[in-house]
């Protein structure tokens, strides 16, 4: 069995806005306002692959990223704080040639 760690700079579009069903509202005329923004961060995870059969892995990986905090701008003038973290769990097989 391979055990590893993996990291590094992770990055991704942040979409925070307000939604009103139904209702018009300015800036937009629609009822979404918000803002989209590319955020840039990192990430770190651990994995592990262990050989099934002669030339078959099965492997599993656990990523937790961080795209950080900031300000964003949702409906007339009116700003949020939020940020962007998550946790992504991954699996494969991996045919060796």
């Amino acid at each position: 069995m391979f055990i590893y760690g993996t990291g590094g700079v992770a990055w991704g579009d942040v979409t925070i806005q307000t939604v009103w069903p139904g209702v018009a509202v300015p800036p937009s005329g629609t009822s979404t306002n918000g803002q989209t923004i590319i955020r840039v961060g990192w990430v770190g995870g651990v994995g592990a692959e262990h050989a099934i059969w002669r030339r078959l892995t099965v492997k599993a990986e656990w990523l937790y990223y961080d795209l950080g905090s900031g300000t964003f701008a949702v409906d007339n003038g009116l700003f949020v704080n939020a940020c962007e973290t998550g946790n992504m769990f991954r699996g494969g097989l991996n045919w060796h040639f």
